[in-house]
């Protein structure tokens, strides 16, 4: 059962990922500052449970604070769906360019299209109706960022070259390069490239959400 519709923002490369299927897992800290902002205490994940207001939620223990608790409330459960929110361009707001007289509404930057010298719109003001990739959630985790396996960093959709040749290697989204030699390592780079250097070592307490790509959902 389709519980809601939750919208997330994700990067060109991570829009190419989803959609050749590469992608099918993320990893968000949104949601968890209570416990990643504290410089106070040490948090604990204990795991899941509910709140007075049947809410269910991530709980956490504060190490060597006795009885001393923290309730996150989930966002995203399993059962909804994700719609992508990716950068775009809608060619109605320029509807007399000849360059799109023949053109879709909308336009993304993901398909390496040719806009002319018009500036692509950040995905964070993408309205629903230019939707076109959905995710059903199948499962929602809670870790720390750096407790991720390998075959978990392969499943964040990190870009590759060599496979089938005996030499692998993922990309290096802060120099553009293919020189990790893990996944891991092409991942941390991403994570650095959106949250800023060092945020990785950060190691904050993360969302993990492993999906499914859908076609256009009823009720949509």
């Amino acid at each position: 059962m389709i519980l809601g519709f939750k919208p997330m923002l994700f990067s060109t490369p991570m829009v190419v990922a989803l959609s050749n299927g590469s992608k099918t897992m993320t990893r968000r800290p949104q949601g968890l500052e209570l416990v990643n902002d504290d410089e106070l205490r040490e948090w604990e994940f204990v795991g899941f449970g509910k709140n007075i207001k049947e809410r269910e939620c991530a709980v956490f223990k504060a190490v060597g604070y006795g009885d001393t608790w923290a309730e996150v409330p989930l966002k995203i459960v399993k059962g909804d769906v994700i719609w992508v929110r990716e950068t775009f361009f809608d060619t109605s707001k320029v509807d007399k360019a000849e360059l799109f007289r023949k053109s879709e509404r909308f336009l993304y930057k993901a398909d390496e299209v040719f806009i002319g010298c018009h500036k692509w719109k950040p995905s964070i003001h993408m309205p629903k109706e230019a939707c076109r990739l959905w995710l059903k959630v199948k499962d929602v985790r809670v870790e720390r960022l750096n407790a991720i396996s390998e075959a978990d960093a392969e499943k964040e959709g990190v870009l590759w070259v060599g496979k089938g040749s005996g030499i692998v290697r993922y990309m290096n989204y802060e120099t553009g390069d293919y020189e990790m030699v893990f996944p891991s390592g092409g991942l941390r780079t991403l994570w650095q490239s959106i949250n800023g250097d060092g945020s990785w070592l950060d190691n904050p307490w993360v969302w993990v959400y492993e999906f499914e790509k859908v076609e256009r959902p009823e009720g949509w």
